[in-house]
């Protein structure tokens, strides 16, 4: 990691430099960052495509007036596009893991990026079960939503 202290330590006040003197500071787009943003780019195409799958399965069984071709859809898609994404996260995740890989920028861009997903999930979660206020027990299913994410957030020691 290149720190200010060493670019500026010799370096002679009051003297004007140039391209010529000195060559310009670079900065390489560090390979960990890129990474991240393949695998964002993935998971976006990933969540459009599955929920694109989901809507083709809603109208089979719609036209079909029974849900068996939709399940074997289902679990055909599960089987070749689960791993895919699997993967993909296992891809990224050695990435970062990479003591080869360093990044030269000081960036809290993931948690930020982070905390601003999770942020729109879950007004899409408070606009969910606004909208089966009065069709469903809101509170028991919320209760139980949270529970079984707590114990996937452990299990998967992320918290």
């Amino acid at each position: 990691m290149v720190k200010l202290k060493d670019i500026v330590e010799d370096l002679e006040l009051g003297k004007v430099y140039t391209d010529k003197d000195r060559p310009p500071f670079q900065v390489k787009e560090g390979q960990k960052r890129q990474s991240r943003e393949i695998t964002a780019k993935f998971d976006k195409a990933y969540l459009n495509f599955a929920k694109e799958v989901r809507d083709v399965i809603k109208m089979i069984d719609r036209y079909q007036g029974d849900k068996t071709d939709g399940k074997i859809i289902d679990k055909v898609y599960s089987k070749g596009l689960v791993p895919l994404d699997k993967l993909m996260k296992s891809w990224n995740s050695g990435q970062q893991k990479n003591p080869h890989i360093d990044e030269q920028t000081i960036n809290e861009a993931p948690d930020n990026e982070l905390f601003k997903r999770l942020s729109k999930l879950q007004a899409e979660i408070f606009k969910l079960l606004n909208n089966y206020k009065s069709k469903a027990n809101v509170p028991a299913i919320a209760r139980s939503f949270m529970i079984g994410l707590k114990n996937q957030l452990k299990k998967d020691k992320m918290v």
